[in-house]
């Protein structure tokens, strides 16, 4: 029994999605003329709603820690990733703005793409190598001197739940290149929402901030190992806590 309302609320919640991603976008769409502050701000709204839905339709809370660490001035944030979840969490109650760096191919996506467009975000081809970080570091120092926050997942990619992947060296560059700090950022969202899953457990996600990175003279490498170290080491004691929620 437990297994079917689990099913039957993963599968509402993702109509959901798709009802209200629709009158979102094209609401998005209206906003084009509009200065980007003013379309950030409408376009994000949707996040905030998707997550809303995830919490009364699938049970699926959240923790933060550490919130008080974030300061005023933009940065670049690190996060390990393994779920849509942190996508749209970030986007939606991160007090500053924030800037994706992502792959070209989402902006594919109906509807979903199109917001990314509008938003002006970053997206690069993977296999573009040095050019591909070129377009980051280029844009990017744009975004971080007009107060958005860059964010970057160093795995590349969703890792499967109860994992950490080796961090490509990306934002490391883009910090030192940028002399722009680094926040840490660990969570456990794949223990209840999977890579390539529908199914959304109930429970509750926790999120921990870390102590900004500050970059100094540090080289790339060491600044890549210290952020690894910290999101690991904060990612395994999350998981020692682990949540969820009874259904019965």
């Amino acid at each position: 029994m437990k297994t079917l309302i689990i099913f039957l609320r993963s599968y509402i919640y993702i109509l959901f999605l798709i009802i209200t991603i629709i009158p979102c976008s094209i609401i998005s769409l209206i906003t084009f003329p509009l200065p980007l502050n003013i379309r950030y701000k409408i376009i994000t709204l949707w996040p905030k709603i998707a997550l809303l839905g995830l919490r009364f339709i699938c049970n699926l809370q959240w923790k933060i820690k550490g919130i008080d660490r974030i300061p005023n001035q933009p940065l670049i944030i690190v996060s390990n990733h393994q779920s849509i979840w942190e996508t749209l969490f970030l986007i939606a109650y991160f007090p500053q703005k924030i800037c994706f760096i992502y792959k070209k191919e989402l902006n594919y996506i109906p509807f979903f793409g199109w917001g990314l467009i509008l938003l002006n975000m970053i997206a690069i081809n993977r296999s573009d190598g040095f050019n591909a970080f070129k377009k980051i570091a280029e844009m990017g120092i744009k975004k971080l001197k007009n107060n958005y926050s860059i964010l970057i997942f160093p795995e590349g990619t969703r890792a499967p739940s109860g994992t950490i992947k080796k961090f490509k060296i990306g934002a490391s560059l883009l910090a030192s290149n940028t002399r722009y700090n680094i926040l840490p950022i660990a969570h456990n969202a794949g223990s209840f929402w999977k890579k390539d899953s529908f199914i959304i457990q109930p429970g509750i996600i926790k999120l921990s901030i870390g102590d900004v990175i500050l970059i100094d003279s540090l080289t790339p490498g060491e600044i890549n190992t210290i952020i690894y170290k910290w999101i690991k080491t904060e990612f395994d004691k999350i998981n020692c806590q682990q949540d969820h929620i009874n259904l019965d």
